[in-house]
Order: C-alpha cells, then structure tokens, then sequence
C-alpha cells in the first residue's frame, strides 16, 4: 500500500498550519512535552516538512508568540479608531482582552483529567523575549497609551475627577494579566466572564472616586 500524500498547500498556509498545531500542543502538553514529531503529525506534514520551515522548538515557540502578538496588533489597531463615551471604549477593550485569555485557556481543555496550563507557558515565554522582541513590549505600550488617553478623556469629561491616568493604565494591564494567570492555573476558582465583568467594574469605580482635593471643597 502506498503512503497517504500530503496536501501541497502555499507556504504562509503550511506555515499558518504549523503555528496552530504548535500552540494547541504547547497548550495541552507544555513546551518541554511536545515534541517536533507530535507537532509535524498534528499539522499533517512529514518531519521533513516541518524542519523545512522551523529548525527547532525554540523557533516553533517564537513563532507561536510572535502570531499572538501580531492578533494583538489587529486587536489594538480596531480599538485604537473606536470613539464615543470612554468607559464603553474602555469596556469594550476590557472585553477583547477576556475573550483572547478564554480562547487561549481554552485550548488546554480545562477540566480534562490532564489539563496543564500551557497557555500560561505560552505567555510566560512571551514575557522572558522581552529583551529581544520589541513587538511584545510595543503591544503593552500601545494598550498602557490607549487606556490613558481614554482614561484621560474622562477626565476632561468630569467621568473620572481624580484619576491618575498612568497609574490606571498600568493598573489595568496587571489587572488583565493577573486574571489570566490565576484563572490559567486554576479555572475551576471562578467564572472567566463573571469575574472579568466584576474586576472592570470595581476599576470603574476606582477611576470615578473622587480624590481627596475633591472632597475637601464639597466641605
């Protein structure tokens, strides 16, 4: 019997192939499991083929994170041309940036009996090519100026009297990443949605506080 064929497709297609079975085996199984057999199997390619266009895991993981940063890109570029009311834009981004976490979370299959927080791996290893990638701190930089100026916004607003629009910023980024740690770790702790909706509400709040300067003139 003949060997089966694999499908000859445009190269940014295989490559495209490759990425995705990458990310869900380095979701599912972590980096150090996962083997370049495993990778080439899923992506319906001889190991040949795979080697053709990734020499090693290291590139595989690059590419994997290098492909999300560039969705993060999409993502910022469409939130970046939204107007009108700044805690809807800001709800809005918050929104996108849950659904990217449950989308990553998900492919580990949680509540399976072997789920590892691969996602988690994924991300991390982001964080570690900071040095060398520029594109991963673009993308915090571009979210940390989009808040602000938003935040901002409603400042001139009379939305948000006394807020500190770096320092909300800043906040709600580790907000974002904090959630997607803990819940990558533990999905069972909480509801995904409900406490991200819950978490965005009481940053509302925080950014509607008056500060102590304003309480001092209503006396």
């Amino acid at each position: 019997m003949s060997k089966p064929k694999h499908r000859k497709l445009p190269e940014e297609v295989r490559r495209a192939d490759i990425i995705n079975a990458a990310r869900l085996l380095f979701s599912r199984r972590g980096f150090e499991r996962t083997r370049m057999d495993d990778v080439a199997a899923q992506a319906g390619l001889t190991k040949g083929g795979l080697y053709f266009h990734f020499k090693n895991k290291r590139q595989l993981m690059e590419a994997v994170v290098n492909d999300r940063v560039q969705a993060l890109a999409g993502y910022m570029d469409e939130l970046e041309q939204l107007a009108g009311d700044p805690e809807e834009v800001l709800r809005s981004t918050f929104e996108v940036f849950l659904r990217e976490i449950a989308e990553n979370i998900a492919l580990a299959e949680p509540g399976s009996d072997d789920y590892y927080p691969g996602p988690l791996e994924v991300f991390l290893e982001g964080q570690k090519m900071l040095a060398e990638n520029t594109r991963v701190a673009d993308i915090f930089r571009r979210v940390r100026t989009h808040v602000a100026r938003l935040v901002e916004a409603g400042k001139r607003q009379g939305m948000f009297p006394q807020a500190d629009p770096e320092a909300a910023a800043v906040s709600s980024v580790g907000a974002v990443q904090g959630l997607y740690l803990q819940y990558g770790f533990d999905p069972a702790a909480f509801d995904l949605k409900d406490m991200g909706a819950r978490i965005f509400e009481q940053f509302l709040r925080g950014l509607r506080a008056p500060g102590s300067h304003s309480d001092d003139q209503k006396r």
